[in-house]
């Protein structure tokens, strides 16, 4: 009975186990499916005096984007990863992962910003109005060209 119980306890804890592998399976992969729905938006949204010489050689390198005008070519890398990840049957838009309607944008921004670094230690800092932004752009297909 002793013998039994102990299998059934390591059954059990095999079982607790791989749930939470399949668990942080789906976590991770949401958040990748996520950062690659977001991560053009979010490009396009600080494109800036600033950021457009890092996003140019992003385009020039990754992309091999020839475009002269530096805002030009770092818009045509923005469009090409855009294009990449929906090539890789990556979803797109929000509408898409199940999320219809913008009513808790706002509520969401604050949260983003009220957990996480990034309205201080960004590569841009974002506040919440920005990242409401990005997440209305991810209502619908994108054309950052």
């Amino acid at each position: 009975d002793r013998k039994r119980k102990r299998t059934y306890s390591s059954v059990s804890s095999l079982y607790i186990l791989f749930q939470n592998l399949l668990l942080f399976d789906f976590i991770l992969y949401q958040r990748c499916l996520t950062e690659n729905l977001i991560t053009p938006r979010w490009m396009a949204h600080i494109l800036d005096e600033d950021t457009i010489p890092k996003f140019q050689r992003f385009a020039q390198e990754i992309w091999d984007v020839e475009e002269e005008e530096p805002k030009r070519a770092a818009e045509v890398g923005i469009q090409k990863l855009y294009e990449f990840f929906a090539s890789c049957g990556i979803p797109m838009t929000l509408p898409e992962v199940g999320i219809q309607r913008e009513e808790n944008f706002e509520e969401m921004a604050q949260c983003a910003v009220a957990h996480s670094s990034i309205s201080n230690q960004g590569f841009v800092p974002l506040h919440e109005e920005d990242v409401a932004s990005i997440y209305r752009a991810c209502m619908s297909e994108s054309s950052f060209v």
